[in-house]
């Protein structure tokens, strides 16, 4: 790092603690008397029936960023990144250590965070600006580039509540990137809008950083985003930092032949006494997690032109209308695929999960995934709860791996193709008589 230039962020020592909490037993509705209850006996110490742990989302992290300096935080989910950017932002408290920070900090986290949802967007903008410590006048000279960048002139006077999320990130970032700030902080939101803003955004990134001397701190799983916005890379893994770098190729090499030597693992998950304890939860035990054909054979490696199935092996121990089951694919260099879940059809149609053992399976179209080695992880949870009982972000959930080989890659032309799915569509010609 360049030290002759003025540290805008100095962090010092930070640790972040989260407290998660179990109940023994089985759950099920609760009355709101009861749930009153609780809360008094949490207070008082004399609930029982919960247990707890402590989880370390970051530890002891040490540096300093320059002003000027485009810095991503890179590493796996549930590495820290976000958590990171949020005490950065004040969103959260660190459990121990101290940040300085010098100048004004816009940002743009999670989609919803940042603007008040009864306001109209050209509300936003004014309240947004006056937070920055903007005069009226100010933010009126910056007000006709925002919209414009932004592209939703039609809706600013629409309550943001009703933006789509696409929507919701193009004016979140247009705020954030023309409003004065010293220090522009930039979370994993950007994968929500389309292919051209992204790209205005990355010039828009670029240019504030390089004309008027703003950090940039940014958080993306896309390796061509890095490398074209980034001067530095921060690798986070397990909560502390990995390595802490300017040669972000060198970083990224590193990275991503870790995260494809972790996929050198087993093809099946079968459940152990072991396993069944990190995985306890009230509603079902899952017994086999795995890839198989059509008669539920296992499988490692599949052909991109055939159709599999990801296959959950269940006992369930109580019934409940909303329980579902789910997982989500990752490929071999760290990028998450999708996620899928039995409620995907919305909550009338999820498969109804019977008392005593079940197997359910979800289907992997054919033609779909591109060459390569992913990840499948559980997901466990209530479609109507906000938090899943079951994430790989905060336990260790069941996991399988497999390699899909003979994709469109084979053919010459599609060599340098970077996409993480490959589907083959279906084209129509239809020929006019002239």
């Amino acid at each position: 790092m360049n030290r002759k230039l003025e540290t805008v962020v100095k962090i010092e020592g930070i640790s972040k603690k989260y407290t998660i909490k179990h109940q023994q037993g089985k759950a099920r509705y609760q009355t709101l008397r009861e749930s009153i209850e609780n809360v008094c006996k949490n207070i008082l110490g004399k609930n029982r029936g919960q247990t707890q742990e402590e989880f370390w989302a970051l530890k002891d992290i040490n540096c300093e960023i320059a002003r000027g300096e485009r810095v991503a935080f890179i590493g796996r989910n549930g590495a820290g990144k976000s958590t990171l950017l949020k005490i950065l932002c004040r969103v959260t408290h660190p459990t121990t250590g101290r940040i300085t920070m010098r100048g004004k900090v816009a940002s743009i986290l999670e989609v919803g965070t940042g603007f008040h949802h009864e306001l109209t967007g050209r509300e936003n903008i004014y309240m947004n600006g006056a937070i920055l410590g903007m005069s009226k006048q100010e933010i009126k000279k910056k007000f006709d580039d925002i919209v414009q960048f932004s592209e939703i002139e039609k809706f600013l006077d629409t309550p943001v509540k009703r933006y789509s999320s696409g929507m919701y990130v193009r004016l979140a970032f247009s705020v954030a990137a023309h409003l004065f700030s010293d220090i522009l902080i930039v979370d994993e939101v950007l994968a929500v809008g389309d292919y051209q803003f992204r790209e205005k955004c990355l010039q828009k990134m670029n240019s504030v950083a390089i004309e008027e001397q703003r950090t940039i701190l940014f958080v993306s799983h896309s390796i061509e985003y890095i490398k074209r916005l980034c001067t530095r890379t921060i690798w986070l893994q397990e909560g502390k930092i990995q390595r802490d770098s300017v040669d972000i190729e060198e970083t990224m090499k590193l990275y991503t032949s870790q995260e494809a030597s972790s996929y050198a693992l087993p093809s099946v998950w079968l459940s152990n006494q072991r396993r069944e304890k990190q995985n306890k939860n009230p509603y079902y035990s899952i017994k086999k997690f795995y890839l198989g054909d059509n008669e539920g054979k296992n499988l490692y490696t599949i052909e991109n032109d055939d159709i599999y199935f990801v296959y959950v092996e269940l006992d369930v121990m109580e019934e409940h209308a909303f329980l579902s089951a789910g997982y989500r694919v990752v490929h071999e260099n760290g990028m998450l695929v999708y996620f899928s879940g039995s409620s995907d059809k919305g909550i009338g149609k999820i498969p109804p999960l019977k008392q005593g053992f079940n197997q359910i399976r979800s289907q992997i179209p054919a033609h779909f995934l591109r060459e390569g080695m992913y990840k499948v992880e559980f997901i466990g949870y209530l479609c109507n709860q906000e938090f899943p009982f079951l994430h790989p972000s905060f336990t260790k959930v069941p996991f399988f791996t497999f390699e899909v080989a003979n994709d469109l890659k084979e053919k010459e032309f599609w060599k340098e193709k970077d996409t993480l799915v490959s589907p083959v569509v279906e084209w129509e010609i239809k020929v006019h008589e002239v």
